[in-house]
């Protein structure tokens, strides 16, 4: 609302006010699950662990029969993991950095709203499709027959887990399968306001007419390369890969894919060993407790030191009122006069349903609904030739509510600090390159992650899934 009651001679000479430096952070919170998993920095042009399946059939109280089996001892092989990539790159001209250089131009620096905005895409892609993909950038099951326009935009209801990721101005692809080539490209006109469900919207504007069968992938365009006939992931594989689940694990289409080499590997030989354990209750009617107690025990069993299960959130809520209705409240005694708090234990609550104990479970938006992870976190690394640390540190607590709401505080600059750590110091994730407009020369900067996750023991890790329920995002059954 306009100053009414000050003469408009005088509103020339009145300046503006800014609440707070800085630029508010409107965009979702990261990952809090990303954090909990170390990077390693590797070199060479594979990255290999040994790892051995089976024990062996050479015994029996009979010595004979026992020499008769003496060559089945089991296999050892070894896993050759290769980094994928993810590119992330925004352009500086002079005259944007010359008007923003301090703080008496600019609330920040423009570049340094870029190069924030740029980490934070590469932050979103890799707590979803990357941290729980299969390197295809693949986001959910389309489930909808709508054709693409290249003259309208066009609607499409998506898992939220999937939404998460999506920015306007993305480029998108549909395909027919998740190793698939790109049948159709798209890009993101708007994201439709979320309203709190399973679910949310997106609209895109086609390049080229399309018409998407209901089981056809929405991915990440530019996620896969044509190598000896096949599409190879170039993104990050993540824990679908390390763990699938594909067709629940049934049938002629789980055949045929378990018997691919996985980074070196036949994983058919063993598929607990080398995949992880798989708990299905997608057809069980039991509560998702019950299915969590089912991949505990086989956790234990398989010796396990789990310390972490994933689920998202709204599976989290789901348990969280299962195990309120028995036992919601606890008492402690604070003092020797008798004095008592209570409390509800649902953001920091211990789940003992077997000798094994997890201290923590971690709701994360960006994990597929209906699917869940027990993890042992010292066996899962993110292999990686670059400095990448803060991918996945954003500065805010992991385990917290809340984001880092102002972009200055992101990486702590300072005042007109020579030392604003958002100019672009080349470290290695980051490279230039010249480039031109009308407005003159310029500098793009291209922010690079080459690396992978990596289970180095399989076997200490569960994949699960709940009892199906509306919404549920099964892009890692899909095929």
């Amino acid at each position: 609302m306009a100053l009414t009651d000050v003469e408009n001679s005088y509103l020339s000479m009145l300046k503006e006010y800014w609440i707070e430096e800085g630029v508010q952070n409107l965009v979702a919170r990261n990952s809090r699950v990303l954090p909990k998993f170390d990077v390693l920095r590797v070199v060479g042009k594979e990255q290999c662990i040994a790892v051995s399946s089976e024990f062996g059939g050479a015994i029996s109280g009979d010595y004979t029969k026992a020499l008769a089996n003496v060559a089945q001892q089991g296999e050892v092989q070894a896993f050759h993991y290769t980094p994928g990539k993810l590119f992330s790159l925004y352009k500086v001209s002079p005259d944007e950095y010359a008007v923003s250089k301090n703080y008496d131009g600019a609330t920040m620096k423009i570049e340094g709203v870029k190069h924030a905005k740029s980490v934070d895409r590469v932050r979103k892609v890799l707590s979803g499709t990357g941290l729980y993909g299969r390197g295809y950038g693949e986001l959910c099951v389309i489930g909808a027959t709508t054709a693409l326009s290249t003259s309208a935009d066009t609607t499409y209801t998506i898992p939220f887990n999937a939404y998460m990721q999506i920015s306007n101005g993305m480029s998108l692809a549909f395909k027919a399968t998740v190793d698939g080539a790109e049948a159709a490209t798209m890009t993101v006109t708007s994201k439709v306001a979320y309203s709190g469900g399973a679910t949310a919207q997106i609209t895109v504007r086609g390049d080229a007419a399309y018409t998407p069968a209901a089981t056809d992938i929405l991915a990440f365009a530019g996620a896969t390369v044509l190598q000896n006939g096949n599409q190879v992931p170039r993104f990050p594989v993540g824990l679908a890969g390390a763990f699938p689940t594909v067709a629940n694990r049934t049938g002629a289409t789980w055949t045929t894919f378990i018997g691919n080499s996985y980074y070196g590997v036949n994983r058919s030989k063993d598929v607990n060993g080398l995949c992880g354990a798989y708990v299905n209750d997608k057809a069980n009617n039991v509560s998702k407790k019950v299915t969590l107690k089912k991949a505990l025990r086989i956790a234990d069993a398989m010796g396990s030191k789990a310390n972490l299960i994933v689920l998202n959130d709204i599976d989290w809520e789901e348990l969280s009122a299962e195990i309120e209705s028995q036992n919601l409240y606890y008492s402690n005694v604070k003092d020797g006069r008798g004095k008592r708090d209570a409390g509800i234990g649902l953001s920091n609550i211990d789940v003992n349903f077997y000798t094994s104990l997890v201290e923590r479970v971690v709701p994360d938006p960006f994990c597929p609904k209906g699917t869940f992870y027990v993890l042992d976190t010292d066996t899962i690394k993110f292999l990686s030739f670059y400095n990448t640390e803060f991918v996945k540190n954003d500065k805010s607590a992991a385990e917290e509510p809340g984001k880092v709401m102002n972009l200055n505080e992101t990486e702590g600059a300072e005042k007109n600090s020579v030392d604003d750590p958002f100019q672009a110091l080349i470290d290695d994730y980051l490279s230039s390159e010249p480039a031109h407009d009308m407005d003159g020369v310029a500098t793009v900067i291209s922010m690079r992650i080459r690396g992978t996750f990596a289970a180095l023991n399989p076997s200490v890790n569960v994949v699960g899934h709940f009892y199906a329920t509306a919404g549920d995002n099964d892009i890692n059954d899909a095929a």
